[in-house]
Formats: structure tokens, sequence, C-alpha cells
């Protein structure tokens, strides 16, 4: 049997991932879903990979989710301008699309950005990469020094230092692009720039009118969205960990323990998290990360995330599948060490019956005996509940839902099975085993920690746990 890792990886699509050889081949190393993100490309180049990532996961047996990632109300150079480099010392205007006072002009794609800036504010480019002084405003255009150069490409987000610019949740391109999520049945949304829990809420109101069950990871990138944390997590299936704005709305040397809190917080409350920016900056355009990458990593994967979305690296990186191998490899050296030093993670107790199975079913997978814990799951309930304990063991979670199957895809430790469910919990245990062994998750002699709801067909209602030898 193949050693199972814990930590599920995400791949941004992008130029990089736009064949179906390579796309089946980083499934083949190790992703667990693909981000489609829709800041970049069009209808027809996101149709294209999501129909090859359906016909692949057909093929292969394999639940591969798919996430939209909305751009949000973040403001952008314009896609019409090109490549230019940004001189130190040098001003530039900044203005919208309709207005051109120079050659020394960034065009931006909102005009709302004249309305949030003032003098003296700092504006960043590319996550940070590059930095200037706004040192005059008039109607149409801002006037800005360079303080950090270098080169700007079209479509890189603009970020004013310090400041949450106050724009709708939902603008109208992401009210397109959750109708073509929604159609094109992804599984899930990621809502970009949320303020607090409303702005989740909201969100979910538009899928469940259209009658979807897609799912809504909350981006945390924000200053509002870490005051709002608690509500925010709360209202969302999982969280994602966006440190590239984070790391503009705070200073750089606040990320790393937002990062732990953030983690932390989402394994109390149960709700898995993802951490993304710069994983693997440097595989962009070298064969291999940095000793700081692979550490990062490393420190993310200890820390308790549940999945870890590379962005650049697969998107337009010249490595994307040596990429997903390379974390691969951190991952699994990384998870070692947690079950060697018996890492533990604090959860909380709800005080409902299925937490106490789920705790209890964590504790007895601490007996080196126990192999595997097994979920039976219509809604993947059971699964997030024993997650959540963060078992050292893998966890099977068997369902005979496809959509369940893929939400559970960027669960730690969870890998879900889509069976012909059972009737009784009889005929479960006794066909179990079987199961198992063909699809290579456990040998004759394995003993396995069962978990379920009974009776069969009711959903959210873990209330049984069983030790069986599988025979």
């Amino acid at each position: 049997m193949n050693k199972l890792k814990f930590t599920k990886l995400i791949a941004t699509c992008g130029p990089s991932t736009g064949s179906r050889e390579v796309i089946s081949s980083m499934i083949d190393e190790g992703v667990d879903a693909f981000r489609i993100n829709f800041s970049h490309g069009d209808i027809e180049e996101w149709s294209n990979i999501i129909g090859i990532i359906k016909q692949l996961r057909e093929e292969k047996n394999k639940d591969i989710a798919i996430i939209g990632d909305l751009q949000g109300p973040r403001i952008r150079v314009s896609h019409h301008i090109k490549k230019l480099f940004l001189n130190k010392e040098e001003t530039y205007f900044l203005n919208n699309q309709n207005k051109s006072p120079s050659d020394m002009s960034i065009l931006l794609d909102n005009p709302h950005f004249i309305d949030n800036i003032s003098v003296g504010d700092r504006v960043v480019f590319s996550d940070g990469k590059i930095e200037g002084t706004i040192i005059g405003i008039t109607n149409d255009y801002a006037e800005m020094k360079v303080i950090s150069g270098g080169i700007l490409e079209p479509g890189k987000g603009v970020n004013i230092v310090g400041r949450d610019i106050d724009l709708p949740s939902i603008t109208g391109k992401d009210s397109k692009d959750i109708g073509f999520a929604i159609k094109h049945g992804l599984d899930f949304i990621a809502l970009s720039f949320i303020k607090s829990a409303r702005d989740v809420k909201h969100l979910k109101d538009i899928i469940h009118s259209s009658s979807s069950e897609i799912k809504v990871i909350s981006k945390i990138e924000t200053a509002l969205a870490i005051d709002n944390l608690d509500e925010i997590i709360d209202e969302s299936f999982g969280i994602l960990l966006a440190r590239g704005d984070l790391g503009v709305a705070f200073p750089v040397s606040d990320i790393p323990i937002l990062q732990r809190k953030i983690i932390k917080k989402c394994i109390k409350k149960g709700k898995p998290s993802i951490v993304a920016t710069q994983l693997m900056e440097s595989m962009i355009n070298n064969p291999i990360p940095t000793r700081a990458e692979v550490t990062d990593v490393s420190n993310a994967i200890i820390e308790g995330t549940d999945a870890l979305l590379l962005t650049g690296e697969t998107a337009v990186g010249k490595y994307p599948i040596k990429t997903i191998s390379f974390t691969k490899e951190v991952a699994l050296k990384s998870e070692n060490y947690i079950r060697e030093h018996a890492v533990h993670y604090l959860t909380d107790d709800d005080g409902t019956i299925s937490f106490s199975i789920a705790n209890s079913a964590k504790r007895i997978s601490d007996n080196p005996e126990i192999k595997k814990i097994i979920a039976f799951t219509e809604s993947g309930t059971t699964a997030i509940y024993v997650a959540r304990n963060r078992p050292h063991v893998p966890i099977i979670a068997l369902t005979d839902n496809n959509i369940v199957a893929r939400k559970l895809s960027i669960v730690r430790g969870v890998y879900t099975e889509v069976i012909n469910y059972f009737t009784s919990f009889d005929g479960a245990i006794n066909t179990v085993g079987t199961i198992l062994k063909k699809l290579n998750y456990a040998t004759s002699g394995d003993i396995i920690c069962i978990t379920a709801g009974l009776p069969f067909g009711e959903k959210g209602n873990t209330n049984i746990l069983k030790i069986h030898k599988i025979l």
C-alpha cells in the first residue's frame, strides 16, 4: 500500500497547466483539487480546463474538486496595458481606463480607486513587490512617486496599505462568475476581500437560490476579516489564508502569527483551513525550491493546516509537476514528524454525541494496532468530525455521493470512496473489509476503527463506534 499524505494539495490552473497531459500528471503526483482563478482567463479557457479535469477524474476514479476563486472588489492593473518597468523616484499617474493624462499612466480596471485614495497613502502592486506614495490627486487620477520599482505586469493587484477599500463584496463580474460556477457544477467558490459574515451569507443565499450544493471558502485578506474572524469561520465551509493581500493589510512580520491564529481557530471550530501565497514561489523559474520555502511549507503542515494552495507556481511556472512532487515530499516528511512526536491539536467540544464519538475514535486510533478510521457518511459530517480531532491514521470516508466526496477532498487526512451505500450497519460491517482490501487500503488482519450514524439514511447523526478486525 502506498503511504497516504494527510495534507491536501490544491493547484491553480493557468497557461502552464492548460494541457491534459500536465493536469493528468499533477493528479498522479497528488493534487486533490484545482483552482480556477476568475481574475485571469476567460470563459472559453475556464470551460476547457474544467472539462479536462472532469474527464480525468472520471477516468482515474478520483473525486478531484474544482474551486472557482472570485476576483472580488479588487482593483487591478488593466489587462489592456503592456508590461512596463517602474523606475524608483519617477512619477506615474494612476487612473481608470477612460482617462490618460500622459504616457506615464498606469491604467486601472476600477474607477473607484480615486475615491478611496488620499495624499500620503502608500500604494503597492503585485502583493507588495512594487511600492509608491501618492503625492497628488485630481478628480480623474492620482499622482504617484515610486519608492520601490520593478516590472509591472497587466492584471496585477493594487492595494492601499493599511486600508480596506469600500466596495461591495460581490461585484458585477463576480455575479457572472458565480453563475458560471453553478452552471458548470464547481464544488467550491472562494469569496475574496470578505469583511464580515454577512458577505459569506450573501453568497450562500445566491448559491442556494439556484439549488446548488457549492460550498463557500472565505478568503482572509483584510483587516476587517481578522476583526470578524470567528463569525466568518462559523459561516463558512472553509477558510483560505491569502497571505499576499494580508501582508499588505498588516506588516509582513505579523503574518506568521496570524497564520497560526487562523489555523488554530479553524481546527477548534472544525473547519478546513488552506494556506496560500509564495509557498514554492521560486519554482516559478527554478526546478527546486529554496530552503526557506520548504521550511515554510513544513511549518504550515505542522501547525495543522488542512491544505496548501499553489498559485503562480502551477499557473505560470516552468515546473508545475515538480512543484507538486516537492510539496508532497515535504508533506509526507512533516506528517511523519507529527506522528513520531505525537503533536496534539486542540479542538472545541460542541457537546454533541457526534463530537464525542469522533474524539473517541481519535483517542482509540492512538493505539498503534489501529491502522485506519473508517467513516460511513452521507453528508460528510462524520468524516469532518473525526478529522477535526486530527488523528494520526488516515480516515477513509465511504459515501454514496460524489458531491460529498469532492467536498471532503480538501479536508486533512480524509480519503473518500464512493460506494453503493448500505441499508444496515451489520451489512456494512460484513462488507467493509472486502471494500478496503479491493481499494488497497487494508489487508487481512488489520484492525480498524469504524464510525457511523444510525439509522443509515439520516444525515449528520454520528452515534456509533466499533473496533473491527478485517478477515
